[in-house]
């Protein structure tokens, strides 16, 4: 059986060279910590995507992805992540914020499920390139470095003119208000004031664009945010956009039914979840899966 240290006379000899030449030697790792590493190691695929086994059990077993299906999706979590933004009609006519946000050195690209929504992108030499050609404002709102890193910082989006969103963040609410305005299936006609029940909205993405477009029709939109910090946010977030017709509460959901009983025409439910997309936008999220 090989001795898990090297001999005395040969151990005392290295720490001597080391000493002498003040550089590191790879002497072996106490036994724990040579544990600890294969632990690790195998707790993680050794080939890409090097992911937790713990990560692709739980693919498996709560999503259903396996083999072919499960590898597709490591491998769309893999790709860069597309900035998006959804404009705000009560804010700005589109048209006027397109324009000024392709001066300021945005390139645009429609969302195609929603009407509103844009992908951005843009270069920081392109900004510079075009700065003397621009007005205070658009200087304004472009600086602070890379428009993709700055865009919370523009101006349109201090102002509420724009919310930067995801993409796929934008899918429920235009889904909620297509079935809405399909005649017979929300039990009103099309032309009726809707009441929506926003249940989890904190921070306040698919709250202002339900707002947006109640406030543009007619009708009333409750938000529900139980946990007081993200409470604060999504109240920040609905005055930054200008929803007014709007009631907050700090309710625990299953509350909310015994007090207002069929009082809404639709509730919208984006409940807390394991999260598994946010590997798309941090890579340090498997950690939480790695570590036991």
């Amino acid at each position: 059986m090989r001795p898990l240290s090297p001999p005395c006379s040969q151990a005392t000899s290295l720490r001597a060279l080391a000493s002498a030449t003040s550089q590191p030697v790879g002497l072996q790792a106490p036994f724990g910590e040579r544990q600890g590493q294969r632990r690790r190691q195998n707790a993680t695929l050794r080939r890409p995507p090097q992911v937790p086994r713990v990560f692709l059990a739980h693919l498996s077993s709560c999503l259903g992805l396996l083999g072919l299906a499960q590898r597709r999706f490591l491998r769309a979590c893999a790709r860069p992540v597309r900035r998006s933004f959804r404009g705000n009609r009560l804010k700005a006519e589109q048209a006027s914020l397109l324009g000024r946000l392709l001066e300021a050195g945005f390139t645009l690209e429609p969302v195609p499920w929603c009407a509103d929504g844009f992908f951005h992108s843009g270069s920081e030499a392109q900004l510079r390139g075009r700065r003397s050609q621009r007005t205070v404002d658009e200087v304004a709102a472009a600086e602070e470095g890379l428009p993709e890193v700055a865009f919370g910082l523009a101006r349109p989006h201090l102002t509420g003119e724009v919310y930067g969103q995801e993409s796929t963040s934008m899918l429920p609410a235009e889904v909620l208000k297509a079935a809405l305005l399909t005649p017979g299936l929300a039990g009103q006609s099309p032309g009726s004031s809707f009441r929506i029940l926003d249940l989890c909205a904190a921070p306040g993405s698919k709250t202002t664009q339900l707002g947006d477009w109640l406030q543009t029709i007619g009708g009333l939109l409750v938000a529900n945010e139980p946990d007081a910090a993200r409470h604060r946010v999504l109240r920040s977030n609905l005055l930054r956009a200008g929803i007014v017709d709007c009631i907050r509460t700090r309710l625990d959901g299953r509350r909310l039914g015994d007090l207002a009983p069929e009082a809404f025409d639709a509730v919208l439910v984006d409940a807390p979840c394991s999260g598994e997309g946010n590997i798309r936008k941090a890579s340090d999220a498997l950690d939480a899966w790695a570590d036991p």
